[in-house]
């Protein structure tokens, strides 16, 4: 695989730096923000996945934590969604095509991260929410040597949110759609033997994914594995959720509290 990038600084202090970058392969364009601490040397790493929704249903999502993180001393990756960001659920042999597209894309950004000389391509940490969440628990089957894995409000079918959605996608009957994409299903990956650790973080007052749903996600994942639920809604934006996950990751990568 030929992977070109194009790289503009956004920002530079004394602590970090800023940039986004366009990788293109494969005729498609993926854009990522990397924030990097300005220290020399590798460094462990975390790879930002955010969800689809509002407030900051972009890389922004994670934007202030990974700058955190570059003040503890790791790189971080912040990619752009795709599917169903820009490109929404359709049918089912469209969106099993940009289901495989959207995870490529998540495999070649993970590939940069790991390549760059600034980084520790053993000690890496996946963080994605929602959607971010989804396209994570599929990578989780093929990448058996991360440091850890953190879903944020994640679910284990597809179906479950494009039938309800995108109800265009239930035109050859619902039956049909959810058989054909099962095969594509995070709840059918999630649970190969890795030895990795997971983290999983849900909310009691999530209007997207059911408790039932929660369970079912987090029971079908292989071990070690923790989840801790909040009194909040699908956004799980608040000050705990966040010092919780970062404590979860640092301590994963060896950073400092």
């Amino acid at each position: 695989m030929s992977l070109l990038c194009s790289v503009v600084a956004l920002v530079a202090t004394a602590d970090y730096q800023i940039t986004e970058t366009q990788l293109k392969a494969e005729g498609v364009v993926t854009d990522v923000t990397v924030v990097a601490p300005m220290t020399k040397g590798r460094k462990p790493a975390v790879f930002y996945f955010h969800w689809l929704g509002q407030p900051i249903g972009n890389r922004d999502e994670f934007l202030a934590e990974a700058v955190s993180m570059a003040r503890r001393g790791a790189v971080s990756l912040l990619i752009a969604g795709r599917t169903p960001w820009k490109v929404p659920f359709q049918d089912l042999e469209t969106d099993k095509k940009n289901i495989r597209s959207q995870l490529g894309e998540v495999r070649r950004a993970l590939a940069y991260l790991r390549g760059r000389p600034d980084v520790k391509a053993d000690e890496v940490v996946y963080v994605g929410h929602d959607y971010g969440a989804m396209y994570g628990s599929l990578l989780s089957a093929e990448e058996t040597n991360l440091k850890g894995w953190v879903f944020v409000a994640g679910i284990g079918s597809f179906a479950d949110w494009s039938l309800k959605y995108w109800p265009k996608t239930a035109a050859q009957g619902e039956a049909a759609y959810r058989d054909g994409i099962r095969e594509l299903d995070p709840v059918g990956a999630i649970g190969k033997e890795t030895g990795v650790p997971r983290l999983f973080q849900f909310a009691k007052k999530d209007e997207y994914i059911t408790e039932a749903q929660a369970n079912e996600f987090f029971g079908a994942s292989s071990e070690p594995k923790k989840a801790l639920w909040y009194d909040e809604e699908h956004e799980l934006m608040s000050n705990k959720v966040r010092a919780e996950r970062t404590k979860w990751v640092s301590e994963r990568l060896g950073l400092r509290p």
